[in-house]
């Protein structure tokens, strides 16, 4: 029976193990436990995160296995965090706008259907299998802390700021089993209640760009399916999903409460709830951006400034086509050599500043919110072909922070920090910058930057000038801007050191 099948499990292997699919690694019973919670340290000890990136992640899949001494410790700030691991209280809070339920056909496929948390509730009773989002509170809390752990940095979230990571939670009877599949994302379970078998095989596929889901059925994934295994195909064109002796080779290892897993975007794994009694866990998946999206998205915004590159297609003839396209090509290339890591990931981009406030004084020194200025020694800079900055009319001037140091025309109280939003400022022109902004879906393209200067009248016209600069190399003397200046342009990828 399945209490069996768990007792075989637990016995089959010792406690710490390793293989090329997976590492299992035990807390030691007399150390002292940290609860799982908001850092990458309380997932993956005992290893330190040095040892993670260097020998599992990305890799193989990695178990940090609790002693039964510590389950609760381990547990406990979860366990307060997600109403004592109710599934019901959990499903009341769900940031999902609807839930999955599993069920299984008569002849054992397995569908996904998506309802409301009371429906779900009736079909949990009935003995199927649950899934949904965590609250907005416990991914609030614990995805931005493991996405910044895990370096993921700008990268951890869509242009709009949505994040690029979500916590699944899984509620499952006893025997209920997910096929083989892998995933796309970066993956940490924590199992909560009860227990799971976890079975792991590599699929030699690296990085993958869609999940490859084999354990649903049914006509309405056939499409799906189909298209997964293309986009695999793209850079595995032999692939030909679940290898047919993946129960001979594939490793397996039994996940407790209190014990977390790292597995790896691209491994086969079957999951399967043992045990008597009811399985919960949840799983923190991260698929921040790829250099891939970065370098398209920035490539498409920069071509976009030439004009026969925004010239609508029309042709008479697949020569006709082909010609016209070969000239688009060799202008593409020129645009992408234009293109340096400077002007696609500003520092103030990578350091995830947000939209940045700066005041120009009569002088030209500044007031900023920006904390990621350095000091530039280039004597050569060049302009951003992915930025622009321009005057902006009142009618487009959106309110925006003021700074520590600036002059807004609003009073405020002294005894409290300075976050007030204006759009203008008495005796100061507004400009705005704004660099790799052009495109059409707030969740994608590539790294954007936005600043708002508020100019004293005696620089305008330097910034005039600056708003003029073409996309060539210049004498830094020559823009007779101040140095403090310069450097915070630099920040914001308006300038870039030659």
């Amino acid at each position: 029976n399945s209490f069996c099948t768990l007792l075989a499990c637990m016995a089959k292997r010792p406690r710490d193990r390793e293989s090329s699919e997976v590492r299992v690694a035990l807390i030691d019973r007399n150390v002292e436990v940290e609860p799982v919670y908001d850092s990458l340290a309380s997932f993956i000890a005992p290893l330190s995160a040095d040892e993670f990136f260097r020998s599992e992640y990305q890799k193989r899949a990695f178990v940090a296995r609790v002693h039964p001494k510590h389950r609760e410790r381990r547990l406990e700030d979860l366990k307060a965090a997600m109403d004592n691991f109710n599934p019901i209280e959990m499903l009341r809070e769900s940031n999902s706008e609807s839930i999955h339920v599993w069920m299984k056909t008569r002849n054992g496929e397995l569908h996904s259907i998506r309802t409301d948390a009371a429906q779900a509730k009736t079909c949990y009773d009935a003995g199927h299998a649950l899934y949904f989002r965590a609250s907005e509170l416990l991914e609030s809390t614990l995805l931005p802390a493991l996405a910044r752990d895990l370096r993921f940095g700008v990268a951890a979230n869509h242009r709009d700021g949505q994040r690029r990571a979500e916590i699944e939670t899984f509620v499952a009877g006893p025997g209920h089993t997910t096929q083989w599949h892998f995933d796309f994302q970066e993956n940490f379970t924590v199992q909560l209640m009860g227990a799971k078998k976890w079975s792991f095989r590599r699929s030699g596929v690296e990085h993958p760009h869609r999940a490859c889901a084999t354990h649903f059925n049914g006509s309405e994934h056939q499409r799906t399916l189909h298209t997964q295994f293309q986009t695999v195909r793209l850079n595995a064109p032999n692939f030909e999903g679940v290898p047919p002796n993946i129960e001979e080779e594939c490793e397996s290892v039994v996940l407790q409460p209190g014990d977390v897993l790292y597995h790896p975007a691209g491994i086969w794994h079957k999951v399967e709830a043992i045990g008597d009694a009811p399985s919960v866990s949840i799983n923190l998946s991260f698929f921040p951006a790829t250099w891939a999206e970065v370098i398209t998205e920035s490539l498409t915004h920069a071509m976009l400034r030439e004009p026969s590159l925004r010239q609508r297609i029309q042709y008479e003839s697949v020569s006709d086509a082909h010609g016209q396209l070969r000239s688009k090509l060799e202008m593409s290339r020129e645009v992408l050599a234009s293109l340096t890591p400077a002007s696609v990931l500003a520092p103030a981009a990578l350091a995830q500043e947000g939209h940045a406030t700066v005041v120009v004084d009569d002088s030209g020194d500044i007031a900023s919110s920006l904390t990621t200025v350095a000091a530039v020694d280039a004597k050569k800079l060049r302009r951003n072909p992915l930025a622009i900055l321009s005057l902006t009319p009142d009618a487009c001037a959106f309110a925006v922070p003021m700074p520590d140091g600036g002059e807004s025309d609003e009073a405020s109280d002294s005894s409290t920090e300075r976050t007030e939003m204006v759009s203008t400022v008495t005796g100061y022109t507004r400009f705005d910058l704004t660099g790799n902004f052009l495109a059409e879906d707030a969740c994608i393209g590539g790294i954007a930057v936005s600043a708002t200067f508020f100019v004293a009248d005696p620089m305008r016209q330097i910034f005039e000038k600056l708003a003029l600069l073409g996309p060539h190399t210049v004498e830094r003397r020559s823009l007779n801007v101040p140095g403090a200046l310069v450097d915070a342009l630099v920040a914001l990828g308006f300038l870039c050191a030659v």
